[in-house]
């Protein structure tokens, strides 16, 4: 029931998620730059968006591999945008 109403009244959203293979998929750098420019900086504006919906929804995000964030943490979501 991905986004449809729930008898209770409920929105239910269906995520799909995969591990983390850098390098099985793709060049290990792409892939770590795909996280960073695509996966990252579209999941920020869309947990600001639906925290704004009503206040009280929540946008819960996993990631496989603590990679992509520790390249975020050294070298800055900015690096990242360029």
């Amino acid at each position: 029931m991905t986004g449809e109403q729930t008898p209770s009244g409920e929105k239910v959203h269906v995520v799909f998620k995969t591990d983390l293979d850098i390098g099985f998929t793709d060049l290990a750098a792409n892939v770590v730059d795909e996280y960073l420019t695509t996966f990252i900086l579209k999941a920020l504006p869309l947990s600001e968006r639906m925290q704004g919906e009503d206040g009280q929804s929540k946008f819960i995000w996993t990631v496989g591999s603590w990679l992509p964030f520790r390249k975020c943490l050294f070298e800055g979501l900015a690096t990242a945008q360029n």
